[in-house]
């Protein structure tokens, strides 16, 4: 099996996932295709909220994407720690 590098393809324009998922525009941050999406970057989604009457409605965001380590807010802890700690006088 071979790693995945974290980087994946979006090949469809904005327009074209509207079409394809039924979904209304619920971002003004515009972004186009690219066969190189590395973390960090941001991207259209596709939510779906259940609204009254039992309609579900589609909605096309942008946002970033990446892994967030689990180890990370114990990091954030320990460096809020340390900092307190140094704003102490002994």
């Amino acid at each position: 099996m071979r790693a995945m590098c974290g980087r994946y393809v979006n090949a469809k324009a904005r327009g074209d996932l509207l079409s394809y998922y039924d979904a209304v525009e619920g971002s003004d941050q515009q972004t186009a295709p690219s066969w190189n999406i590395a973390p960090t970057q941001a991207e259209p989604i596709i939510t779906e909220r259940l609204e009254e009457g039992g309609v579900v409605e589609g909605r096309l965001l942008t946002t970033r994407w990446g892994m967030v380590p689990s180890f990370s807010a114990l990091l954030i802890l320990r460096n809020y720690c340390r900092a307190f700690q140094l704003g102490q006088s002994s």
